[in-house]
């Protein structure tokens, strides 16, 4: 299983519920350079690696991989925004709704177990809300 092909189906996910748009408002793996200077909301993807797999067969890995998204909004307003948009992410990869926490792919089957809100922070004349997600992902080689 490769990596990029969760993260396209979470993002892909993220598209379909209207969160982001791809015009200039997701920064990921091999995408092209933003222009936040041109966007009221954006988001940036970070993929922090994974832990041991607890199952690694021949046929069939399980890891845990760690997602964070960091959404910003201007300093000074769209705090709101920032809030439909995470409430949205947390309705979106609930853990607790099947339909919403399981996420299948043509090489894996993946399973959000914790999904976590951090506190706002500022970075630069960004408001930036960190959301991090804990997937279990089995492979199937």
């Amino acid at each position: 299983m490769r990596i990029s092909s969760l993260l396209s189906a979470l993002s892909s996910r993220l598209v379909e519920a209207g969160v982001i748009t791809m015009d200039n408002d997701f920064a990921g793996e091999n995408m092209p350079p933003l222009r936040v200077d041109q966007t009221e909301f954006w988001i940036h993807e970070n993929y922090l690696g994974h832990g041991i797999a607890p199952l690694n067969t021949k046929r069939r890995r399980i890891m845990d991989v760690m997602v964070q998204y960091d959404l910003y909004v201007p300093l000074g307003g769209g705090t709101m925004r920032l809030d439909e948009k995470t409430e949205q992410i947390e309705r979106l990869f609930d853990p607790n709704v099947p339909e919403n926490s399981d996420i299948n792919g043509e090489d894996f089957t993946a399973k959000i177990i914790r999904l976590q809100v951090d506190e706002d922070m500022t970075v630069g004349d960004w408001c930036m809300r960190p959301v991090l997600i804990y997937i279990s992902v089995a492979s199937h080689a």
